[in-house]
């Protein structure tokens, strides 16, 4: 699993205190969208979603 991360969103920092109150290593990866990595070509394959966050099996 992959956690692609949105760190200025309120939702994916619910999602990363979840993943810390269960003890849960799952490997983050941020995406900044203030830079418009959110709406990137490779980010878009893997989210067509874009402004969202996405956890890939």
């Amino acid at each position: 699993m992959k956690f692609y991360d949105l760190p200025a969103s309120p939702n994916t920092r619910r999602v990363r205190i979840f993943m810390a109150e269960k003890g849960l290593d799952i490997p983050m990866t941020p995406v900044n969208m203030m830079e418009n990595e959110n709406k990137t070509e490779e980010y878009l394959a893997k989210n067509s979603l874009g402004p969202y966050a996405c956890l890939r099996a």
